[in-house]
């Protein structure tokens, strides 16, 4: 079995074990049962080891990455991760909502199992992003159970390296070579913000690493049309943060425009899946105390409704007719939800909100756009990542330079219109408050399909992918055998008219 299988066996049994941990801690927490314990370890076993087992396409073959490649690679890896551990042991959640949001969350679930406790049942008590979403909480919480307080962070240093892992495994299989993915692997590793202790860093507690890592899943299951990965990513990334359910959301917006029915029904069912979920939970930790089975039902109802219009929509004869089917929808969507604000409760519902005043969002326009170009070129944050795409897409109007993944660019452009409407819709009415405390966070969420995307084209742009099957070997400059030309077509005989 070759190191890149190995990567991708590796990243979907992770991923499938996450997913399974999810489903059955929920299920758990709707009926009232304990969300943690060897139930939700004995799904995550099973999951990851069918994920395990399955068979990933093969990558193209590649040299082995040359010792000077390894000689920059891992020690500036091994020195980012040795901070990064230090960093997590050494003290708890440093910042604001790693504090006071994400850790506390956890610390409750792992000393009580169950949403019928005071901190989620009761109203009195302040809880901080108490309605968001909770696989970080409850993944760290049963590492708590397991390891004890101290070692249960190291969950954000694995989380670091599965991101890492799922990179270099869709590298490989998209053809770039084992020497371009090891220095494209540091690049990543390596981003200033992971790296950094301050807030949306892996060691600061905020679910921006969760985020990415599972949005870099889904965008690795698109590019390398891995329905399962594709599926398993969209799944997680609506259950890490609000923002998770607009981002998957995206995801579900490449194969409807190009009408890859098989990845649509892939990123549907987990988005469908995972609301269904999570809706229920959602409407409880918001007070509304629904009846369980019932709103169950309901969802799945509403969300099978759903996947099955977008499929339909699929069908629409080209890409530009369902561009506008797709923009028809969500104007009719958020038309509804500004004009009833209940429809969408809790924190995603303060953004909606701000779509209904349209002068506020033309004045914020401009300086958010500046403040964006900014943090483009904020090497500090995330190195020269950025900066490179957009060289890479000046490059790319030569027809030879064209990008290879286009589902990475255009689900890269969806990202960044999203960014920009949580700046425009902000209930903050000091829009630079924002830009110094969200809007690289959210920025940063984006740096795994950044890179994926850097990588490919990249590679691409210089040469860098492997022969073609189908095409004859290059022959070596300095060898004296020379190809035997192939021999003429031979032509057809005339036909009758």
């Amino acid at each position: 079995m070759s190191a890149a299988d190995l990567l991708t066996r590796g990243a979907t049994a992770t991923c499938a074990a996450l997913a399974g941990f999810l489903a059955h801690a929920e299920v758990a927490l709707l009926l009232d049962a304990p969300g943690l314990g060897p139930g939700p370890l004995a799904s995550a076993a099973v999951a990851g080891l069918l994920g395990a087992l399955r068979r990933p396409t093969a990558a193209p073959p590649s040299p082995r990455p040359a010792v000077w490649i390894l000689a920059i690679a891992l020690p500036i890896l091994l020195a980012v991760g040795t901070a990064l551990v230090v960093g997590t042991l050494g003290s708890p959640a440093r910042d604001w909502d790693g504090a006071v949001g994400w850790e506390l969350r956890a610390r409750w679930l792992a000393a009580e199992p169950t949403l019928d406790q005071p901190f989620f049942a009761d109203v009195a008590v302040y809880g901080h992003t108490r309605e968001y979403p909770l696989l970080q909480p409850l993944v760290h919480a049963q590492a708590i159970r397991l390891f004890g307080d101290g070692p249960a962070r190291l969950v954000f240093v694995a989380g670091w390296l599965v991101l890492i892992g799922l990179a270099m495994a869709t590298w490989r299989r998209l053809g770039v070579s084992w020497n371009a993915t090891w220095l494209l692997a540091t690049a990543l590793g390596a981003t200033p913000m992971l790296a950094s202790p301050t807030s949306g860093g892996v060691d600061s507690g905020y679910a921006e690493l969760a985020v990415a890592t599972t949005l870099t899943a889904a965008a690795a299951g698109l590019a390398t049309r891995d329905h399962l990965l594709l599926f398993l990513g969209t799944f997680l990334l609506t259950s890490c943060k609000p923002e998770g359910m607009l981002l998957a959301g995206g995801v579900l917006v490449v194969p409807w425009v190009v009408g890859d029915r098989r990845a649509l029904c892939a990123a549907g069912l987990g988005l469908a899946a995972a609301l269904t979920l999570w809706l229920p939970l959602h409407a409880r930790l918001l007070d509304a105390r629904p009846e369980p089975a019932l709103l169950l039902a309901a969802s799945l109802g509403a969300l099978a409704a759903f996947v099955g219009l977008g499929i339909a929509l699929a069908q629409l004869a080209t890409p530009r007719t369902r561009v506008v089917a797709l923009l028809a929808l969500a104007f009719g969507l958020a038309s509804a939800a500004t004009l009833d604000g209940s429809l969408v409760p809790g924190a995603l519902g303060q953004h909606v909100a701000g779509i209904a005043d349209p002068t506020t969002l033309a004045q914020r326009l401009p300086d958010l756009l500046l403040a964006l170009a900014g943090q483009a070129v904020a090497v500090n944050r995330f190195g020269l990542a950025w900066i490179v795409a957009v060289a890479l897409a000046v490059v790319g109007t030569r027809p030879k330079s064209a990008c290879p993944t286009p589902g990475l660019a255009v689900l890269l452009v969806l990202g960044l219109g999203l960014v920009t409407l949580a700046g425009l819709t902000t209930p903050e009415d000091d829009l630079p408050h924002f830009v110094r405390s969200s809007l690289d966070r959210l920025l940063l969420q984006q740096i795994g399909v950044l890179w994926l995307l850097v990588g490919t084209w990249g590679a691409a742009a210089v040469g860098a992918r492997p022969p073609d099957p189908g095409r004859p070997a290059e022959p070596d400059p300095g060898s004296t055998i020379r190809p035997t030309p192939a021999p003429a077509p031979r032509a057809a005989p005339p036909r009758d008219c």
